[in-house]
């Protein structure tokens, strides 16, 4: 008997492990009638169970830090949130500090230095 993770966020279904992904109970079977599916690795970062239960319950998963970039092969960390607009998982990242800030703000007086 399977466990059932969550709320599917499209139709509200039950969500369900299933072979490599997590899908919603009406995206299998012959009367197929939606497409939540998402994947327990996605770019290299597994995707355990419990992420996939708050990704369910709050629309969001706790920071994961180890995707790999398929273009730079880096790592990177990042949510995995439910983009409804999309309807479809997707990444959220963290607010980054402003690094150029802290500095003393040198950039601007590079700038006029280059234009002059």
């Amino acid at each position: 008997d399977q466990e059932r993770l969550g709320a599917c966020p499209k139709c509200g279904a039950s969500v369900y492990e299933h072979g490599t992904s997590y899908v919603c109970e009406k995206s299998v079977g012959p009367d197929k009638s939606c497409d939540f599916r998402s994947g327990k690795l996605i770019l290299q970062q597994p995707i355990e169970r419990a992420q996939m239960t708050r990704l369910l319950e709050t629309g969001k998963t706790e920071l994961l830090k180890g995707f790999v970039s398929n273009k730079t092969r880096r790592k990177f960390s990042a949510f995995l949130k439910w983009d409804a607009s999309a309807s479809k998982v997707g990444f959220e990242f963290e607010p980054r500090a402003p690094k150029a800030a802290a500095k003393g703000g040198k950039a601007p007086a590079a700038k006029k230095k280059a234009a002059g």
